[in-house]
């Protein structure tokens, strides 16, 4: 998958890389369709996502389950209306179907807006507003939904409400929908097409500063993140690869999907309730992963633990982001 993207893959010095590093943009890369979808034509069987919760529950995915799911959830999508241009806001946490929503969201061309879990109705309503948000689709969680729910008075442009895991009167049913749709979805042609100067993100600023800020990521996004994963995080193809992120922030799309699965890493989501560190420890060490991202903070509060205790030998790299 590299070598469609990349003049050169191997370097044989920070100087070399400099100098030779040159990355292939096509005019219409689309993630859904070119990475997605050609790396389960590769191989249907290659592994894509392994998801865990704090409950017993475990799902994993090849590139073959992502490509058909993510493309019932289009024509689902499609159903309500959700076309090139549309901007969804996504509150997810790490729910395993993020990846299916985003790729679907990504090969129809519909602009994806991540959000954390901690936003309020105003929060929620400023957003709407700012980027003329159609759809939002949030986890079954009492406040997320409840602030969501609350900001509908403020936020005229909002047309559909998703509850993943989940129903109630009001809201679309996610799991209880979109699978029921055809798996087939062909790639837009003409005007629907996406092209790779087309908006496929946006993120909102922190804050810090001033009122949120939208900042607008084209198609190109991901293939800005080899980089990323193949030469910082040194993912390796079928290996197990986390990062610790909730998909509000930035660091989800850079850090476990985008530039992971162009490289055919496995992401590992641990969906925790809470950061527990010994729990992380235990599950770093049960899933035998390969590479690793987490805040500073983290390994500090894992360093309080045990360490010793846990074999986690197959850990080739590990790699500190978030904060100094």
């Amino acid at each position: 998958m590299l070598e469609k993207y990349l003049l050169k893959t191997d370097f044989n010095s920070y100087e070399d890389f400099i100098e030779n590093y040159r990355v292939n943009v096509p005019d219409n890369f689309n993630f859904g369709f070119d990475i997605v979808d050609a790396n389960a034509n590769e191989d249907s069987k290659m592994p894509a996502l392994v998801w865990c919760d704090d409950h017993g529950n475990e799902k994993s995915f090849t590139f073959k389950d992502i490509k058909d799911m993510s493309n019932q959830a289009c024509n689902y999508f499609i159903s309500l209306d959700i076309k090139k241009g549309t901007k969804v806001l996504l509150i997810l946490r790490r729910r395993w179907e993020y990846w299916i929503i985003a790729t679907a969201l990504h090969k129809i061309g519909a602009v994806v807006i991540p959000a954390s879990l901690q936003l309020t109705s105003k929060d929620i309503s400023y957003r709407a507003n700012a980027a003329s948000i159609q759809t939002i689709i949030c986890i079954n969680d009492d406040f997320a939904v409840n602030q969501t729910e609350q900001s509908l008075a403020d936020s005229p442009t909002i047309k559909n409400l998703v509850m993943v895991q989940g129903s109630k009167e009001g809201w679309e049913d996610f799991n209880g929908n979109a699978f029921s749709f055809s798996n087939i979805y062909e790639r837009p042609t003409g005007d629907l097409a996406t092209k790779t100067t087309d908006t496929m993100l946006l993120y909102f600023t922190s804050g810090t500063t001033g009122m949120p800020k939208m900042v607008h990521h084209d198609f190109s996004y991901p293939l800005g993140h080899i980089v990323t994963a193949k030469y910082w995080q040194s993912v390796e193809k079928g290996k197990l690869h986390m990062s610790v992120s909730d998909s509000g922030w930035a660091k989800f799309g850079w850090g476990k999907m985008y530039g992971q699965w162009i490289c055919q890493a496995v992401i590992f989501a641990y969906d925790m309730d809470k950061f527990v560190p010994l729990n992380l420890l235990k599950m770093m060490e049960k899933y035998k992963l390969t590479t690793f991202c987490a805040p500073p903070t983290m390994f500090r509060f894992m360093l309080q633990e045990d360490v010793a205790a846990f074999d986690l030998s197959s850990i080739k790299r590990f790699c500190i982001a978030g904060e100094p």
